[in-house]
């Protein structure tokens, strides 16, 4: 995935070099460069991503399990990480027995959309 715009709160995932400053041109988020991301979401000041990490080897029914990540604004609990803490990477959410479908994404809310498992 490809960032860039105002980088405030690490809205875009490109880590800790570029917090807080604007980026004027397409960048790699490296985070996910490894990934194989099904869906993303971004919000006014947070993304979310479904991804299949390179090499991973958890199935369901002969499918891979995409996992839920998110970043930026954490100030709303936004990011599902338990804090309300800014992430300026993209960081995996724990889903409680479930594996993610699609992500969606408001102002200040986030929403992932799970097959539950068993």
């Amino acid at each position: 995935a490809y960032m860039w715009g105002n980088n405030q709160w690490g809205r875009l995932g490109l880590g800790p070099d570029f917090t807080d400053s604007s980026v004027s041109t397409p960048m790699l988020c490296t985070s996910l460069q490894d990934a194989f991301v099904s869906d993303v979401a971004i919000g006014s000041s947070h993304g979310l991503a479904l991804a299949t990490p390179n090499g991973s080897k958890e199935t369901i029914d002969g499918k891979q399990v995409a996992h839920a990540f998110s970043w930026g604004l954490g100030r709303e609990a936004q990011l599902g990480l338990g804090d309300y803490v800014n992430t300026d990477v993209p960081t995996m959410v724990e889903l409680e027995g479930g594996h993610g479908l699609a992500v969606a994404a408001g102002a200040h809310h986030s929403l992932v959309l799970a097959q539950m498992l068993n």
